[in-house]
Order: C-alpha cells, then sequence, then structure tokens
C-alpha cells in the first residue's frame, strides 16, 4: 500500500492539465514515471515563469540558508551543464535512427504522423546525453506538453557523440493515457489490460466503465549488452471536474497493477504489484502570487566581467561564440518582493535583427544563454547557473 499512497501522490493528479501547478511537483519525486520531472529544469530569467512549489515549500530561516550553503559548496563553473537544442535535420536524423531501432527492437509500437518530435542534449563534466522525445502535435503558436502530462514517448542516451551521432540507449520511457472508453484495444499494452482486468475480477473489485482514465507506462532499462529491465505500469484514475479553483474527483478509488519481466513480443509479464487507495476527492488548486521582477539593463562596464566569463564557459564546453552579426543582451534582474533574494544576471548572444525577449522558437539561428545567480555588480561575481544553446526546431 505505501507505493501505491506514493504513486497516487506522484501521479493522481497527473488527471486534469488544469493543476499544472500541483502536478509539476508531484510528477518531480515519481519513482514510476521514468523522470520525467524535466518540466522547468532550465533557469530563464527572462522570462518569468511562477511555479507552485514555492507555495509548498517551508521558509528557511538566514542561518540555515548559510549552513546549506557551507555544506553545499558551489559547484565550480566547469561542471556547469550546457543545455542543447541546436540540431538540424541532418544531425537529427542518426539519433532518431537510434531511437526508433531501440523501438523496433523491444516490440514498441511506433509513434504515427500525429506526433512530433524533439530533441535535446546535455554536456556535463561527468558524460554527454540526449533526449529524443515524441508528443502529440500541437497547434501553431501552442505551447509544447508538459513531459508526462500527455502521451510521450522517450529515449535517453547517454555517451553521446553529437559529431558522430552515436550514444548508447539509457532508458526508453512511454507513457500512453486515454478514456477507458477510448484506449485503444490494439496498442503494446493491450495483452496486459486485459492480465489486469482478470486480477481485478480474480479480487471481486469492479473498475466502473466510466470517470476513469487508464494511462499505460513502460519502462525498459538496458543493464547489460544481454540484459534489460522491463516494467509495465496500469493505472486507472478517477476523472476530475472543475469549478473555479476546486477540482471534485468523479470516483473515490484509484488503481495499479505492475508487471515486472515483462516481454512485450509474447505479451507477458509477472504480476508484481497490484494495489488500490483512496483518492483525493476534492482539491483546492493553490496558486503562489507572481514575484514582482525589476530587470535593469547593465552598462558595457558592469556586464564585461559576465561576458567574459560565458565566454570562457562556452570555450570550455567547445562551444564557439559568433564574432559578428550579432548583439549581446545582458539584465539584471531584482526580486523586489523578495529583499534578501541576490539578483541574477542574464547574457544572451541574439542575431542582428532580432529584439531582445522574442521567442526562440520563432529564431532560425542560434541563440547563445547564459545566467548567473547570487550576483554582487559591484564586485562582478556570480555563479554561473545555466548555458545553453538555442535556435527553431527545424520543420
Amino acid at each position: 500500500m505505501e507505493k501505491l499512497t506514493q504513486t497516487k501522490i506522484k501521479m493522481g493528479l497527473w488527471l486534469s492539465i488544469g493543476v499544472l501547478s500541483v502536478l509539476a511537483l508531484a510528477l518531480s519525486y515519481s519513482p514510476t514515471t521514468f523522470g520525467l520531472a524535466e518540466i522547468n529544469k532550465n533557469k530563464d530569467v527572462i522570462q518569468t515563469e511562477t511555479t507552485a512549489s514555492s507555495a509548498f515549500q517551508p521558509k528557511e530561516d538566514e542561518e540555515q540558508q548559510e549552513k546549506k550553503k557551507n555544506d553545499n559548496p558551489k559547484p565550480k563553473e566547469s561542471s556547469v551543464s550546457l543545455s542543447l537544442n541546436d540540431f538540424s535535420k541532418e544531425q537529427r536524423e542518426p539519433f532518431v535512427k537510434l531511437a526508433t531501432d531501440a523501438f523496433i527492437a523491444n516490440h514498441i509500437d511506433l509513434p504515427d504522423n500525429n506526433y512530433e518530435l524533439d530533441i535535446f542534449g546535455d554536456i556535463s563534466e561527468e558524460t554527454t546525453t540526449a533526449e529524443i522525445w515524441w508528443h502529440p502535435k500541437v497547434k501553431a503558436g501552442a505551447e509544447r506538453p508538459f513531459k508526462g502530462l500527455q502521451e510521450s514517448y522517450f529515449v535517453n542516451l547517454t555517451d553521446v557523440d553529437f559529431k558522430k551521432g552515436t550514444g548508447t540507449i539509457k532508458e526508453i520511457e512511454i507513457c500512453i493515457r486515454r478514456d477507458i472508453a477510448s484506449f485503444k484495444p490494439n496498442t503494446m499494452f493491450a495483452p496486459y489490460i486485459d492480465q489486469a482486468k482478470k486480477v481485478w475480477k480474480d479480487k471481486n473489485i469492479k473498475i466502473p466503465q466510466s470517470g476513469y482514465d487508464l494511462a499505460g507506462c513502460l519502462l525498459i532499462k538496458p543493464i547489460t549488452e544481454k540484459e534489460t529491465i522491463a516494467l509495465v505500469d496500469l493505472y486507472w484514475y478517477p476523472i476530475y471536474t472543475r469549478s473555479n479553483n476546486v477540482y471534485q474527483a468523479v470516483h473515490d478509488k484509484l488503481y495499479y497493477v505492475q508487471f515486472s519481466d515483462v516481454d512485450l513480443k509474447k505479451g507477458t509479464g509477472t504480476v508484481e504489484n497490484v494495489e488500490t487507495d483512496e483518492e483525493e476527492t476534492r482539491i483546492v488548486q493553490e496558486k503562489a502570487p507572481e514575484p514582482i521582477i525589476r530587470r535593469v539593463k547593465l552598462i558595457p562596464s558592469q556586464v564585461a566581467p559576465y561576458i567574459q566569463r560565458a565566454k570562457d564557459a562556452f570555450q570550455a564546453k567547445q562551444v564557439k561564440l559568433p564574432e559578428s552579426g550579432y548583439w549581446i543582451s545582458s539584465t539584471i534582474s531584482y526580486y523586489d518582493d523578495q529583499p534578501k533574494r541576490p539578483p541574477e544576471v542574464d547574457i544572451r548572444w541574439y542575431p542582428d535583427g532580432v529584439a531582445e525577449g522574442t521567442d526562440h522558437a520563432s529564431i532560425k539561428d542560434r541563440v547563445y544563454i547564459a545566467s548567473f545567480d547570487d550576483v554582487d555588480l559591484d564586485k562582478g561575481i556570480g555563479e554561473l547557473m545555466h548555458l545553453e544553446v538555442r535556435r527553431k526546431d527545424p520543420s
């Protein structure tokens, strides 16, 4: 019951896109949602987003904060990872082939034409990783779905060489969620749904055929060249209705079955866990207040040390910054509603003719980003937190 209780807390609210603030917090701790807590890992001080997590975190006094800093010294700048979505169609091809070959080898239904693909890279001191992600297509101008809140296909690679287009499969992660009545019977999850229904029948448990969503989740993790861990999780989630900021569950139970030793080709597996638990029947959405952020442009003498450190950091990651055709945006952000919070500095290299703050999805050329935290402008110091190279996804 402990496992399901944890799962309920972490995934049960996944049901309603309207409670994203709660979902982002819940999913980040889930042991069964394939590490999908990448909802907002990138720190972007130009476009401010308020997350609900701050509303649930206990406040620390200054002594505790200082102790944490002493116990956890700041990382060296060389250890800051570099995030990439800078891939042309040609650069994508070998990674897409790696992912699709992995699907085929594991007898997984491939994403259809209603899906689109994104690829992300991360270069750190330890390893270079990439994530290939198929998600349902969205209309032009609409926001991309949060990972894990809609149907998602992931292939995670490690030891990646972006120049050669090579990498090692680290995980394959798939989640499909639909209303029970519309869950296609011919998916890879069909035999496991049938087995789960038999389990419920043997236990004299009858799940209502309306008012529930069914989610099928698959995790495949290579252990050795010949050995893998394969799990299938099935979740029956009660649907929520919304009235203002109150969410009411249609039913008060959720149901969970997990299969281990999964063989998708044979449609077999061993029932590992069978659990039911009480569902939250009423949720009041809590929304954190918008932070009051004041952004000020830096003068050349102020920004010079940060630009130099950003250049050095990009060079350490073998990224060559443009010498012409770009202009540099530099701002410092003050949190006026949090006077004890140090300001942040944001440095961006934009192509000539591109206005500051332009949506990256519309910029066909590269944008280079460096973000600093714990800034003392008078001393020209701060902690380099984030490096990124972005450009418009190739169509």
